[in-house]
């Protein structure tokens, strides 16, 4: 008996010093991607209404025309989500002028390209303030990169060595 009290005592104790403090990161990670995203008509409808079901890393993930995005809500609307369509308008509208179709990054410049490319992947988790304040070279950068691949981001080496381009450049040493 005593020994399930223990066990008991054991996992409350992982349960509020190590999930709960876990959570709180998840959770000021959310306010952070928020806190990066563009002002406009309908930041706040993405925010809210969006968020009711997903991150808003997961919102953020994806891109696309007005179209594409118009179709995007329709299917949420189709499995239940509660949007009206002035809400839609303003969602849509706010989505496709800032989180267009990702062929716009393709013809874009090596350099512009690893910024559209951090951007695209960084962003599914981190907000706009995670890195501001490394200034780090493009080697110690690309290790930073490397280390997100060890906790599961799905980068290709030429993604890596395109934002540690950017990065290096734009967060370098003084």
């Amino acid at each position: 008996m005593r020994s399930k009290a223990k066990l008991l005592t054991t996992a409350m104790f992982v349960a509020m010093f190590l999930v709960v403090p876990a959570l709180a990161v998840l959770l000021q990670s959310d306010a952070e991607v928020i806190e990066s995203m563009p002002d406009g008509e309908g930041k706040a409808m993405v925010t809210s209404v969006c968020t009711t079901c997903h991150t808003i890393g997961t919102v953020l993930s994806n891109r696309g025309n007005a179209e594409e995005w118009e179709q995007k809500v329709n299917e949420m609307i189709a499995r239940g989500a509660q949007i009206f369509p002035d809400e839609m308008e303003s969602i849509v509208g706010y989505l496709a002028s800032n989180y267009g179709s990702r062929q716009v990054a393709s013809a874009a410049t090596s350099s512009s390209s690893g910024q559209q490319t951090f951007q695209d992947k960084c962003f599914q988790c981190h907000g706009d303030t995670m890195w501001r304040d490394l200034k780090q070279d493009r080697r110690a950068w690309e290790g930073t990169l490397f280390r997100m691949v060890g906790r599961g981001a799905l980068w290709t080496e030429e993604e890596i060595g395109q934002m540690a381009d950017y990065l290096a450049g734009a967060y370098g040493p003084e």
